[in-house]
């Protein structure tokens, strides 16, 4: 019984020292060299055709999401069959 405790222990004791990471100092930045996050929205003041990408992709996005408003519309107001909305 005792041997299986300090068993236990000891494969505890390993476990706990495999799950950190050795600290790389390359990889962290300090605060004062971090970008801020709305340095990124700078492209769209520079790149016209991105921004109107943008736009008609968050329109498009607007039109799919209302074109299944129009086939209930059309089904309630204009009597259309369910044959015809399917189709």
């Amino acid at each position: 019984m005792l041997s299986s405790n300090v068993r236990r222990i000891d494969s505890f004791l390993y476990c706990t020292r495999l799950d950190r990471e050795p600290i790389d100092g390359r990889k962290s930045r300090s605060l004062e060299h971090q970008p801020s996050p709305w340095s990124g929205l700078e492209i769209l003041s520079r790149d016209r055709n991105f921004s109107a990408y943008l736009v008609i992709r968050m329109l498009s996005q607007f039109a799919t999401m209302g074109f299944s408003f129009y086939i209930v519309y059309g089904l309630l107001h204009f009597g259309m069959s369910d044959l015809t909305a399917d189709s």
